[in-house]
């Protein structure tokens, strides 16, 4: 009888593309990654307005410092993981 072998890769998710096996299709990959913005993202421009600072209420939207980045496999596009802000 044949033994399956089972490989298990916890995968820690940062701001930049991760090597992992994807738990989906089982293929060794690099993470395509993706910035969204999350709370804090409309918070800091909130916050930017209110100190009358207009030119400036668009940056956190601009910057990926202040968005999550969401993994993805490139082969199947399923889910790896978030990384938060």
């Amino acid at each position: 009888m044949d033994k399956l072998a089972t490989r298990v890769v916890t995968a820690t998710t940062g701001p930049e593309p991760a090597q992992v096996v994807c738990p989906t299709c089982n293929a060794e990959i690099v993470t395509e990654i993706e910035h969204q913005t999350n709370t804090k993202t409309h918070i800091y421009a909130l916050l930017l307005c209110l100190a009358m600072c207009w030119p400036c209420a668009c940056m956190p939207y601009c910057c990926a410092s202040c968005r999550d980045t969401v993994h993805r496999c490139p082969r199947c596009k399923s889910f790896i993981g978030v990384y938060r802000r």
